[in-house]
């Protein structure tokens, strides 16, 4: 399989649960994959079951919305466990797509399921009080994926490294997991002006506030670059600076410190893809299946200030415009952004801390 619409039979109904996905990489996935549906010609049903009005019916797909899943985890659990399965009786799916880390119980069906969270399989621990979630995703649902996992008849990861790590950690058998990566169509990203101006560079980070996505480094590399003399440069966070008591304090320590960091909200997805296509993008998020922006700069063709762990590498292997720092130390990220800065870079795609 070379993309995940191919999950679906091409004959028969299929219903497909996506009622987490509402922002981010996880909602680009759904939108590409809602894409690439509709533009697919098949005999059979689908049925796509979320939680926004993004999208809508077409004489393949049905569209059926459900917000109220989103309210908080009990409504999450109540609709898992009894709207769900009632729904998949009630269309009479024979097949049964997850694309949100956890399977559908009760059915009775076969189920592919699409996991895309690296919490259950990475190194890093996060503590309940600096980030109540991800100890929440770590310590309980961790072992609900991995019975998922274990129960489905395919698994679908988007990275290699993410397969040798739910191998290893579920044992489930080699076949029932295959690697299929996001596919951003080329339509998104060519034609794009992918320069990066020679004075005054931009460096873009389009991200949330999640601890693991790092602001914190980039603040702390700017700090080094303004006390090393080094000016006439931005760096553009897609935050208001009010997500959170940190990312508060990220951006007063910014201002009062008069950082070139602007604070400027989220964007749509073609207002991403516009502006790293005229930036740098630097990508300093150490937890991460893919991480979906530096796929986009890739097709770009667009300067990347990578995080150097197995995912980047991965995502950019054979890339002649990407750079890698480690995501633990600041100076190395200054260290990148300053050769940028002083035109002095040379984009080899090997040059990295493991180089």
């Amino acid at each position: 399989m070379d993309s995940l619409g191919n999950v679906i039979p091409t004959r028969g109904t299929s219903i497909v649960f996506d009622v987490a996905a509402s922002h981010g990489g996880a909602m680009s996935v759904l939108s590409d994959f809602y894409d690439e549906l509709v533009a697919t010609q098949r005999p059979g049903k689908v049925y796509l079951v979320h939680s926004t009005g993004q999208f809508r019916s077409t004489e393949s797909v049905r569209v059926l919305k459900y917000s109220w899943p989103k309210r908080n985890w009990i409504f999450r659990l109540a609709f898992d466990l009894f709207m769900a399965p009632m729904l998949i009786g009630v269309t009479r799916a024979e097949r049964v797509v997850s694309l949100q880390n956890l399977m559908v119980p009760f059915t009775g069906k076969p189920q592919t399921l699409l996991v895309h969270t690296p919490l259950p399989f990475v190194d890093v621990r996060f503590a309940f009080r600096e980030a109540p979630l991800l100890w929440v995703y770590q310590r309980i649902m961790a072992p609900a994926i991995l019975y998922s996992i274990r129960h489905c008849e395919l698994t679908i990861v988007q990275t290699r490294w993410m397969r040798e790590a739910v191998l290893a950690r579920t044992g489930a058998p080699s076949e029932s997991v295959q690697v299929i990566p996001p596919a951003v169509p080329q339509t998104r990203t060519k034609g794009r002006d992918s320069g990066v101006p020679a004075t005054a560079p931009t460096f873009f980070y389009p991200a949330s506030d999640v601890v693991y996505k790092n602001h914190a480094l980039v603040v702390e590399a700017v700090e080094q670059l303004q006390t090393m003399g080094l000016s006439g440069f931005t760096v553009i966070f897609t935050l208001t600076g009010n997500e959170s008591t940190r990312i508060v304090e990220l951006k007063r320590r910014s201002e009062s410190l008069s950082l070139p960091i602007r604070y400027v909200g989220t964007m749509s997805r073609e207002e991403a893809l516009d502006k790293i296509s005229k930036s740098v993008l630097v990508f300093p998020s150490y937890v991460e299946t893919f991480g979906l922006p530096l796929l986009e700069a890739r097709q770009a063709g667009c300067l990347i200030l990578a995080t150097d762990l197995p995912f980047a590498r991965e995502v950019l292997a054979g890339y002649e415009r990407a750079e890698y720092f480690d995501p633990f130390s600041a100076a190395s990220l200054r260290d990148r952004m300053a050769d940028i800065i002083l035109g002095h870079c040379q984009t080899t795609g090997v040059r990295g801390e493991s180089s």
